[in-house]
């Protein structure tokens, strides 16, 4: 690809090339850019051997009726001429555009076809009305054909699509002319070319770049994998049902010695029941596997194959014809599969179906580990247990004898426990009990009986059994490219029945403990989210840097932990949970669910490490877990005027409103953090936390650094938090850039589904669970202070929607009031949330019952959530 700079006078040139040069002649594609063609240049004056010509000559749309034009040449050894159509084809005074459908011999089985977008972007046009009039002709070709490759190449010049509303790679990485790169080419594939120089074509100032494919199909990339599933079905669950019923569960409970023994013997028997009942058989997963490719699918195409081998061409034509239509009936029929779920409110079935058809896939993508072996097992078991070094037996022994003839006040019914097992998720993993969650929700009536007990027990004596504290730590990579064992999370597998005596046990528990729970720690409270405590930081920045002129600047360092929950230490916890008044009882029995805790790692079925012992933290994924971590912070708070930090679980923001006195409060309460951190074992991560400075004062010098533990904090200009980006001078355009980009690859799912015919109320499920909630976070701490521009790019977006659902979709604008309403409802009727004092501290005394607005000076802040809500607020009692 490449400029040429007329080609008509370059063709010799190009046609040598292509007989001599394998560059040339092995290429699928040749694209050029100011091909200079007119009316009066036939094709073939133009044409090359081998190759067929597509035109896409400057017309007087463009205001200009010489140079210009683009060209593709199409190799016939790659794709038959027949199989090559204009598709597309414009000129104005911003662009020239031509676009070309192709369907090659060969393409992976992941794109049903190519469409190429060669394009002209003249070097004085309009770059922006160029990047739309593009953008529109690439969404109306996605919503045809969404499963296509696309490729977007030519001359832009000044042009660029990397702020539009189409986010593609580029790949073109050396310069095309002199030391710019203006030729550029974009797809929707990662990592699909390399591109490497060569020589001008005839005197052109621009070099042409040869790309080179380098992408692989899935089936290269992964192999297939065999797995064994349970066949579960209403025969095989009625027969556990039987068999579950005809058990005497007296004779384990006499039986057994120990609550440990019990515990264990259970799980085993519940375990060979279900083998026994249960059939399973062996399945063979291919990575492009469609469900519509079924065997009536398949038998069709050996048959294909098998008259290909005979070279009957005449039953060959017969059998594609056939093919096509079989595949296009299978579709159906799995489209009307899934809406049948639909209607039935199978939602589970309805979910892997629209999963498949859109290609949505929002888990995180796999990522090999440099090694799967014991030594490597053990050595990351190690790793995360790195927490647990001191030895604080003898704390832990002196709160057991204190607490030791304190009783757990806690007695469980079988209605509660069975309620609890109907709520489980059936598809979650089963812990190192290997009790499945499905055998529990199936089987809640036959079990409850005995898990009842099992609770009770465990809270009269406040043991735990053994079994239910070990945790199967299984890595999660963090990151594409795992360089050190950081970069593996560690997800702990625990005993589904121990979740649900959690979930029991905190209900009882949390009534002690809440009022004295930190105001501004915004998480596990009801009635509080990531909103609020975004809300709570933009109002105290917004408030305070109204008085700029005074000297007011304000500073917020982001604190991050090094796994935070894994860093509890039991002993601190009690104390703080015995200065709460908690009952012994209940201390006692959490202090031996931290206690005393087996872990091992597992990195394959038959890659496990060994079993270690752990008296530290609380792991990852169980239900007490993340609550009692924000228990063991609660008396972490700001004591310096002007400085607050905001918590949402380990997440924290120190906030400090600085004035023309100086920063050395911010400085003491940033130290006095730190210092608590180290009293309480908390780990901070100085690397990754980060300071933003928000100044909007003229002419001033830096405020000095933020040091943490003899390092300097790094300063940023942008940082997310909770989600949403927030920068330097509080505009939303890196926010908005996010959004988009994710809104763009949903929207692509939804043209996928469009493509299969479904239902428009599936569509509209699948927009409002996927693509609306995207930009509906937190749209009320963000959607009054964008501006005009970023809102009609989100829009854009509603609209493509829009016509892809064939229903009316709600604006920005109108969610946003909606939102605000219902925000400011919740805020007025919650008397301790930290928002609320704001509000009813606008109160007018005369009795009125309206709100008076504070001093507004800057649109940032008119536009804030405070002012609006009040503005809302008097308009509503005007009504």
């Amino acid at each position: 690809m490449g400029n040429v700079q007329s080609l008509s006078n370059k063709i010799d040139e190009l046609c040598a090339n292509v007989n001599y040069l394998n560059e040339f002649r092995n290429a699928s594609l040749m694209s050029f850019t100011e091909t200079w063609l007119t009316e009066h240049h036939n094709d073939a004056h133009v044409s090359v051997n081998g190759f067929k010509l597509l035109r896409g000559d400057r017309t007087t749309d463009s205001g200009k009726e010489k140079g210009g034009g683009v060209c593709l040449y199409v190799n016939e050894n790659w794709c038959h001429p027949n199989h090559a159509t204009i598709k597309h084809h414009s000129c104005s005074t911003n662009v020239e555009i031509l676009t070309v459908s192709l369907r090659p011999y060969y393409l992976p089985r992941e794109f049903s076809h190519v469409i190429v977008c060669t394009v002209y972007v003249p070097h004085r046009s309009a770059a922006k009305l160029a990047a739309l009039e593009l953008c529109d002709v690439i969404h109306e070709l996605e919503t045809a054909s969404p499963d296509a490759l696309f490729i977007v190449n030519g001359d832009f010049n000044h042009c660029s699509l990397r702020k539009s509303n189409v986010h593609y790679y580029q790949h073109v990485t050396c310069t095309t002319r002199a030391t710019a790169t203006l030729d550029l080419l974009y797809s929707n594939v990662k990592d699909a070319y390399n591109s490497i120089q060569l020589p001008a074509l005839g005197n052109a100032d621009h070099n042409l770049i040869n790309l080179l494919p380098k992408y692989r199909p899935i089936v290269q990339r992964q192999k297939p994998s065999t797995v064994i599933v349970q066949q579960w079905n209403e025969d095989s669950l009625e027969h556990l049902r039987a068999e579950l019923d005809a058990t005497d569960w007296n004779a384990f409970t006499d039986a057994a010695g120990d609550l440990d023994e019990l515990t264990e013997t259970v799980s085993d028997y519940i375990n060979f029941c279900v083998e026994l009942t249960i059939p399973t058989k062996q399945i063979k997963v291919y990575p492009n596997n469609k469900p519509w490719i079924t065997k009536r699918v398949k038998d069709v195409i050996n048959r294909k194959k098998g008259l290909f081998g005979k070279g009957d061409h005449e039953g060959l034509k017969k059998i594609r014809s056939k093919l096509k239509r079989i595949i296009r009936e299978e579709r159906a029929a799995y489209k009307d599969k899934v809406e049948g779920h639909f209607t039935g409110g199978n939602m589970k079935r309805v979910w892997e179906g629209v999963r498949l058809m859109s290609g949505y896939n929002n888990k995180p993508k796999s990522c090999q580990l440099p090694r799967v072996d014991e030594e490597y097992a053990n050595e990351l078991n190690c790793f995360y247990n790195r927490f647990d070094r001191q030895d604080f037996s003898a704390e832990h022994d002196d709160f057991q004898q204190q607490f030791a003839n304190s009783d757990c006040d806690i007695t469980v019914t079988e209605g509660e426990v069975r309620r609890h097992l109907s709520r489980l998720h059936s598809s979650k993993a089963a812990g190192p009990d290997k009790l499945s969650p499905r055998v529990l929700k199936q089987c809640a009536i036959q079990l409850s009986n005995i898990l009842t007990y099992i609770f009770n027990q465990s809270f009269t004596t406040r043991v735990i059994p053994n079994l239910w504290k070990q945790s199967c730590i299984i890595p999660v990579p963090k990151t594409s490219a795992i360089s050190c064992l950081n970069d593996l999370r560690p997800v702990a597998l625990t005993a589904v029945p121990m979740k649900v005596c959690e979930r029991i046990f905190l209900e009882r528990f949390r009534p002690f403990v809440t009022p004295f729970l930190d105001p501004f720690q915004f998480a596990y409270q009801s009635d509080r989210s990531c909103e609020d405590a975004i809300l709570l930081i933009l109002h105290k920045l917004y408030s305070h840097l109204e008085h700029s002129c005074r000297g007011h600047f304000a500073r917020v360092t982001f604190f991050d932990f090094s796994s935070a929950f894994n860093t509890i230490q039991p002993h601190i916890l009690v104390s703080k949970l015995k200065n709460m008044d908690v009952p012994g009882g209940f201390i006692h029995w959490i202090l031996n669910y931290l206690t005393n805790r087996t872990q091992l790692v597992k990195l394959s079925h038959s890659c496990l490490s060994d079993v270690i012992l752990s008296n530290t933290g609380a792991p990852q994924g169980t239900v007490l877990a993340p609550f009692l971590f924000t228990l063991y912070t609660y008396d972490a708070r700001s004591l310096e005027q002007g400085c607050s930090l905001i918590k949402f679980a380990d997440d924290t923001a120190m906030i400090g409103l600085v004035n023309g006195n100086g920063d050395e409060a911010y400085l003491r309460q940033i130290q006095s953090f730190v210092n608590y951190c180290d009293l309480n074992f908390l780990q901070l991560n100085v690397a990754k936390t980060k300071e933003m400075i928000i100044d909007f004062r003229h002419n001033t010098n830096p405020p000095p650094p933020v040091v943490v533990k003899g390092s300097v904090v790094e300063r940023v200009t942008s940082y997310k938090y909770l989600g949403v980006v927030l920068n330097d001078h509080l505009a939303w355009g890196d926010h908005i850039d996010i959004l988009v980009k994710k809104l763009n690859s949903r929207l692509y799912c939804l043209r996928k589904m469009s493509n299969f015919n479904v239902r428009h109320d599936i569509l509209e499920m699948f927009y409002n669970c996927t693509i609306s909630g995207v930009w509906h976070y937190c749209l009320v701490c963000w959607g009054g202070n964008v501006n005009k521009h970023e809102i009609e790019r989100i829009n854009s977006i509603i609209k493509k929607a829009e016509r892809v659902v064939g229903e009316p979709l709600p604006s920005i604008d109108s969610v946003y009031h909606s939102l605000l309403e219902s925000k400011l409802d919740a805020v007025w009727k919650d008397h301790t949330h930290p928002l609320y004092e704001l509000l009813h501290n606008s109160q007018m005394s005369r009795g009125s019952g309206r709100l008076r607005l504070p001093c507004l000076k800057t649109n940032r802040y008119r536009d804030s959530f405070i002012p609006r809500a009040i503005k809302l607020f008097n308009e509503v009692l005007l009504r």
